[in-house]
């Protein structure tokens, strides 16, 4: 019988995290590296940032296969579009 992999949402709200979000991606893909049996999506939510946030989340979406940075105005209310059985929220 196949078990289909759960999928777990981790979704970081940033209002100018430069210095965080960088670390932030690190320890979630950590955390997972060592979580097999689950598929995840990271996504960051950009709330205006007047840093260079948004690039950095820019910059962490380029080229990956699992998870994902989304740099999005507008806060919470903007995310749509997850596909999780589970999500979780953090600050950066």
């Amino acid at each position: 019988m196949f078990l289909a992999m759960r999928l777990i949402s981790v979704m970081t709200p940033c209002f100018n995290e430069e210095g965080n979000a960088r670390e932030m991606y690190e320890a979630v893909k950590s955390i997972f590296a060592k979580l097999p049996q689950y598929r995840y999506e990271h996504i960051f939510i950009d709330n205006g940032s007047k840093d260079r946030t948004a690039i950095i989340l820019r910059e962490l979406a380029v080229g990956l296969m699992n998870g994902a940075a989304v740099g999005l105005k507008g806060g919470m209310k903007s995310v749509g579009g997850v596909q999780h059985e589970c999500c979780a929220t953090s600050d950066a």
